[in-house]
């Protein structure tokens, strides 16, 4: 809320000594003067005017026009019927749900919004016994790197699982544990494995400005639930990607510089119970003198440098340098000071002041870029054409190579690509020439609060659909924001109870007829004064990375889009539409797009949300290092792309995002070029049709998201004969009435207004 601003109008003054000495009872009356005309016998009549009937009438119809949307936003909106378009299907699959536990419907749930979730009876861990765990006996690798072995250690009087051991995968891609857990404990419960990794901290690094921290969490597992007595074995097999450091100054398969690396050295692997453990126990097996175990640590040697095995990302594209111009130093030269180990004192971080930005940073931060003009050959890009295919024909086809992508894009006009473009809030607008159908969207890492569950259920029973909810259900009131946040997800390690999570969202998600849900919160707990941090797992990306990749897939199971956000690097609340983040590219690689990275690698999550803060100096959604470079091509993320919720087109930059891979915004409005245009002047079809560069992108713009739709529940009820017919309600014909009308009557009254002022002159 903004302050109120009590300074008066420019010009006014008011001398308050003065105004104190005035009579009290002459204050707030005007002086009488003689020159008045003022008759104290004539009493005050009401003049009647003919122009004053369509005034009332328009006043009237004001109230009606005001009260039937309000009638209807206080009923829900469930079936097909009170939507913007109309799905008529032959035959069909549809994507099935199971019932819904009554912990999760439960109809006394508030339906008012909720902003801050509260943690409720959500999947509970049992309390926590004191397993003992058992660490491995050898280290086993497949390569050549010399192994040290320790002897196997029995601190806790716990009996060994024959074959345990620490092994190394092909090329140094992945490591696996396997640690035996005995609960030494009078009471039954879980316990976690928690894996560390110490890595070797060089010359190399110091001369290169690579940073290490002492220790990080490399993956983790969970037992079942153990009797007092009872022993399992937990096997972790770790991504080793997840301990490659950043260099931003290494050679790459690029041509160029940036790349993960691997140093030579020992690498220490421990398990523990949180980091200050880990870190002790690898301190005790070097020699030092510290509150660890150094039984739970075991080393593995790299002969040499490893510049190579991670210099490509799974889908085989060659990483590079593409968050340079995150560094403050980029823009202005010799600004800060990052805190490195081989300094702790000498760069501690400070606070920065009176900082001025060059007119080159001003340029950008103006947020337009890119200016839309007349280039290439427009004829060369295809709009309209008739190759007899819709949406549901690619229905479930995963590779977004296939042939029938591009002709079925040819099938859409450039209209329709900027209006779905230009508008994405609430829900996606229908594409008729594809029957692309209007899919609706929620919202919330902690819960679907946006609606209650009937405000799109479908509660046609004639439909045959096996998600339909009956019109007089009693939990169509529910919104489902009422589960435990994401920090106590985080906090059981526990990567079954966050994929059971996922499954009730995504269950959910097919009875209220929702698409496209906006959670996974994936940024960090990287300062406490975020007011969202109750949305997002924890300060690690791993264990973000590890929440979220099982909390993402076990939804999509449903075919529902689950879109991590807030991509990225979102921190505050305060000016977060303006804000610029600063960091090295190894700090923003491995620490917050990690989180990110594994979801979408892992999960092959269909949507992605930007932030509303600025990479760099560069607006999120149009930063290309970040949305085309790593999001679309390192991580081979194929889905759809949209802005965070804001009604501002400023800050939407939508020439920039478009180009940069975004393919929709989160603004609002009607399924017209003329709203669009209106929302964004620069956004008409005469002008774009001119621009090659443009239309190029938004046809790849809308072969993302309408390949998202393709592979999600969107098409459940959909055939190739399908058509999505426009209908208007009753009520939609009603408002429009109304407006006309009163647009009439005051035309009306206007006019009669001057004849009447006319009259009154003349006599």
């Amino acid at each position: 809320m903004d302050k109120k601003d009590n300074r008066e109008p420019e010009g006014n003054s008011f001398d308050y000594e003065e105004l104190a000495n005035e009579p009290a009872e002459d204050q707030g009356y005007e002086e009488y003067r003689e020159e008045d005309d003022f008759d104290e016998d004539e009493e005050a009549v009401f003049h009647f005017r003919p122009w004053m009937i369509p005034v009332f009438a328009g006043m009237m119809i004001l109230a009606i026009l005001i009260c039937i949307p309000l009638w209807k936003l206080s009923s829900h909106s469930g079936g097909a019927g009170d939507s913007d378009a109309l799905v008529t299907a032959t035959e069909a699959q549809t994507t099935e749900a199971t019932d819904i536990p009554e912990t999760v419907m439960a109809p006394e749930v508030s339906t008012e919004p909720i902003t801050t979730p509260e943690p409720t009876a959500a999947p509970t861990e049992t309390p926590q016994a004191t397993p003992a765990a058992t660490p491995e006996a050898t280290i086993q690798p497949t390569e050549a790197p010399a192994a040290t072995e320790i002897p196997n250690a029995n601190s806790a009087g716990n009996a060994l699982a024959e074959g345990n051991a620490m092994t190394f995968g092909d090329v140094n891609e992945t490591v696996t544990a396997k640690v035996t857990v005995t609960n030494t404990g009078s009471v039954a419960g879980k316990d976690v494995v928690q894996l560390y990794v110490s890595l070797p901290y060089t010359d190399y690094d110091k001369e290169h400005g690579v940073e290490k921290a002492a220790v990080q969490l490399l993956d983790y597992g969970k037992t079942a639930e153990l009797a007092p007595g009872a022993s399992e074995t937990v096997t972790i097999t770790a991504d080793m990607q997840n301990m490659a450091s950043w260099d931003s100054t290494a050679d790459n398969a690029a041509g160029t510089k940036g790349c993960y690396i691997l140093d030579a050295g020992d690498y220490w692997f421990t398990i523990g119970n949180g980091a200050h453990e880990a870190v002790n126990n690898v301190l005790a097996a070097e020699g030092q003198s510290v509150d660890g175990t150094a039984d739970k640590a075991k080393s593995w040697t790299l002969d040499s440098f490893d510049g190579t095995t991670f210099a490509t990302t799974k889908n085989g594209t060659a990483v590079e340098n593409q968050l340079a111009d995150m560094d403050i130093n980029s823009w202005l030269p010799g600004t800060a000071t990052y805190l490195t180990r081989a300094d702790w004192e000498g760069t501690f971080p400070k606070t920065y002041k009176n900082l001025t930005a060059s007119d080159e940073m001003l340029d950008i931060l103006d947020n337009d870029i890119y200016e839309i003009n007349a280039n290439g050959d427009p004829a060369s890009v295809t709009f309209g054409a008739d190759n007899g295919l819709t949406l549901a024909d690619l229905k479930g086809v995963s590779d977004i190579n296939d042939e029938r992508w591009d002709m079925l894009m040819d099938e859409i006009t450039l209209e329709e690509c900027m209006i779905r473009t230009g508008f994405g809030g609430t829900s996606t607008k229908v594409i008729e020439s594809i029957m692309s159908p209007e899919t609706i969207q929620n919202d919330g890492p902690n819960g679907i609060y946006s609606y209650p569950l009937g405000q799109y259920a479908n509660t046609d029973a004639s439909t045959g659909d096996p998600c339909v909810v009956d019109a007089n259900d009693p939990n169509l009131t529910y919104k489902m924001g009422t589960m435990v946040n994401e920090t106590v997800i985080a906090q059981t390690f526990n990567k079954d109870l966050a994929a059971d999570y996922g499954r009730v969202i995504g269950n959910y998600s097919l009875w209220a007829n929702t698409t496209i849900f906006w959670g996974i919160g994936t940024n960090l707990h990287r300062l406490p004064y975020n007011a969202r941090n109750h949305e997002y797992y924890s300060e690690d990306a791993v264990l973000t990375a590890g929440q979220g990749t099982a909390y993402a897939a076990a939804a999509m199971e449903y075919g529902v889009i689950i879109a991590p956000k807030h991509l990225a690097f979102n921190d505050t609340e305060i000016n977060r539409t303006g804000v610029s983040v600063f960091m090295t590219e190894q700090q923003a690689r491995e620490n917050e797009l990690r989180g990110t990275q594994g979801i979408v690698e892992n999960a092959h999550v269909l949507g992605v949300m930007t932030a509303y803060n600025r990479v760099g100096i560069t607006q999120d959604n149009a930063h290309t290092g970040l949305t085309k470079n790593i999001l679309r091509n390192e991580w081979g993320f194929q889905g759809l792309i949209s802005e965070d919720f804001i009604q501002d087109a400023n800050y939407v930059v939508l020439k920039e995002a478009v180009l940069n891979g975004v393919t929709m915004s989160c603004n609002t409005g009607d399924n017209t070029m003329a709203a669009v245009s209106e929302k964004y002047p620069y956004w008409t079809v005469e002008a774009v049709s001119q621009d090659t560069t443009m239309m190029t992108a938004l046809k790849q713009a809308m072969k993302y998201q309408n390949y998202a739709l393709a592979n999600s529940n969107a098409m459940d009820g959909m055939a190739s004969n399908t058509k999505l017919v426009s209908v208007r309600t009753w009520y939609d014909n009603a408002l429009t009435a109304v407006q006309i009308v009163f647009a009439a009557l005051t035309v009306l009254a206007a006019a009669m207004y001057v004849l009447d002022e006319r009259k009154s002159k003349k006599q």
